[in-house]
């Protein structure tokens, strides 16, 4: 420290086999002393530079601000973010899920359709609502219907009690408490994730599909019939089938998740007067998925491919990130990177110059890559390639994120979102590994020089963020 300062500090370090930068404490003898945090004299730091079991008081409740939050308890709140962190999931898809099993009652009982008052005209009020402990223990141990958060079944019950030699039945779940009943909805989620052999972050629509119907998540499409018409399972669901056609299939359950989900924008907690801090030692940095994983994450869950022009294209919202086009994909990539402000309404002829590219990004954080529109160039994590041309008046173009690049067998991994057509050279990026749906977000693997990147009429090259805010 110079002469003239006002304060000293001892900071004791201890090596964690790590090289770090240390975070910056401004001292100027102008300014009062700044009084370190009790408890705070020696820390252990990880790669983050956070303290590692060091305790932070943090409201978990006000931090996530979860959907649908308004109808449970801080407890409820606290205790779905943990599951979550444990599990690999957003909390408020949880949330989302748990809204639509109970009718939004979020009842651990047996929930019914009840009368729970009259309107100003003398009508009853209905709503789904779950039975008092009185009401469930006139029920059998094992009542018919599902109860709970999730609508445990007997098969469901039946395989924890089985796997985790627990002593379940339907009327045990039903006495429960919510948030006491949570550690079982966890112990569901833990148990189909380890026999479907997942170790990947849950989509929303995985997450549900997880719960409703485990035995179909391995090899599913959106299309994949989840229950045939005319079964037990498709009649207690029928609601579900909103089209008539196929049975009930993935894409209409997932659907039925997403609303929940925008629904419950408008149900937060509004106050946290009575949400006590709380001590957590969870390193939240150490588990967050970086940009790349999120938008794998999406590319992975193929929402469906659409060249919006309303709202939607620019809306960070479920609805807004239900379907996209490529351009829309990328500029989804470029606002979660930090790199804009704000979703960009961008298309490909946007993009086929450095100068048109920053000019509709407003700022000049990308770069075409010198050289990148030549044979040798080998692209990088986080890249974006881009072609474009005319052809009879009509503009053609693609565009997407480069996720990883194989140098030995010479193959981009690329996330995008692709049309109906799919790509020059489909056949060949299949049997690359990539993923052969088509009219959709998708991972595909081409061939570095074949004619999807490098070797399409209109190559543009790579184009490469910088001075982005976020973990790439």
């Amino acid at each position: 420290m110079g002469d003239g300062s006002t304060q000293e500090y001892f900071i004791e370090v201890e090596y964690a086999g790590e090289e770090l930068k240390s975070g910056v404490v401004t001292v100027d003898k102008y300014v009062a002393p700044t009084k370190p945090e009790i408890g705070r004299s020696m820390q252990k730091v990880g790669a983050a530079g956070a303290a590692v079991g060091a305790a932070v008081r943090e409201c978990v409740c006000k931090k996530y601000d979860l959907v649908w939050g308004n109808k449970v308890s801080c407890e409820f709140r606290k205790k779905v973010v943990e599951i979550s962190k444990r599990q690999n999931f957003d909390p408020n898809h949880l949330m989302a899920v748990m809204a639509v099993e109970t009718g939004e009652s979020f009842s651990a009982s047996k929930i019914e359709l009840k009368t729970v008052g009259q309107d100003s005209k003398g009508k009853p009020i209905r709503k789904y609502a779950g039975l008092t402990d009185e009401e469930v223990k006139k029920l059998d141990e094992n009542f018919s219907g599902a109860v709970g958060l999730i609508q445990f079944t007997p098969v469901a019950i039946d395989e924890l009690n089985n796997y985790y030699n627990y002593k379940l039945s339907k009327r045990k779940l039903a006495l429960m408490s919510e948030v006491e009943q949570l550690n079982y909805v966890e112990k569901y989620i833990e148990y189909w994730r380890k026999a479907n052999k997942i170790s990947g972050k849950l989509t929303l629509a995985d997450l549900y599909l997880l719960i409703f119907s485990p035995s179909k998540m391995n090899g599913s499409d959106d299309n994949t019939t989840l229950y045939q018409e005319g079964t037990a399972y498709y009649n207690a669901n029928k609601s579900v089938d909103t089209d008539g056609e196929n049975g009930i299939t993935k894409k209409e359950l997932a659907k039925r998740a997403y609303d929940k989900f925008d629904d419950g924008q408008d149900h937060k907690a509004k106050s946290f007067s009575n949400c006590s801090d709380v001590t957590s030692n969870v390193l939240e940095d150490s588990n967050v998925s970086t940009v790349l994983e999120e938008m794998k994450e999406i590319a992975d869950s193929h929402r469906p491919y659409l060249q919006e022009s309303d709202k939607n294209r620019t809306a960070d919202t479920e609805s807004g990130w239900a379907k996209m086009d490529c351009s829309e994909f990328v500029s989804r990539y470029l606002h979660k990177l930090g790199i804009t402000k704000n979703i960009i309404y961008m298309t490909t002829y946007n993009m086929t110059s450095q100068a048109n590219f920053r000019k509709v990004i407003d700022n000049n954080n990308i770069d075409l890559i010198e050289g990148s529109d030549k044979n040798d160039f080998k692209p990088q994590r986080g890249d974006i390639f881009v072609w474009g041309y005319l052809e009879n008046g009509k503009w053609k173009g693609h565009t997407g994120v480069v996720y990883e690049y194989d140098a030995t067998k010479d193959i981009v991994t690329i996330l995008e979102a692709v049309g109906n057509g799919g790509a020059v050279g489909e056949k060949k990026q299949v049997a690359n590994g990539g993923y052969s749906g088509k009219g959709c977000t998708r991972t595909a693997k081409y061939g570095r020089l074949d004619g999807a990147l490098y070797g399409h009429t209109g190559w543009a090259g790579y184009y490469r963020p910088k001075n982005y805010t976020k973990k790439l």
